[in-house]
């Protein structure tokens, strides 16, 4: 079985809640097809992120003692200025 990312457990999870007040599952149909590119661009962000967070494991390896802590600070936290 393969892993669901973050997105597309969140998809399923909006698929399902809406199920649940449209049995129909009109609204959900509607609401995909109008933001499908939303949907595309978030899953591929997803992807990016994926790849270098990939990357800076490597890079976390070759450098040797830097922690996923230290990694995510530099890379992903904003810098309070």
């Amino acid at each position: 079985m393969k892993k669901q990312t973050v997105v597309q457990q969140l998809i399923e999870k909006l698929i399902a809640k809406s199920k649940e007040n449209d049995p129909n599952n009109f609204t959900i149909q509607i609401y995909f097809e109008s933001n499908k590119d939303l949907i595309e661009q978030a899953l591929e962000m997803e992807k990016q992120q994926m790849l270098e967070f990939w990357n800076g494991g490597i890079d976390c390896t070759e450098e040797r003692g830097k922690s996923f802590e230290q990694y995510y600070k530099e890379t992903h936290e904003q810098k309070e200025e």
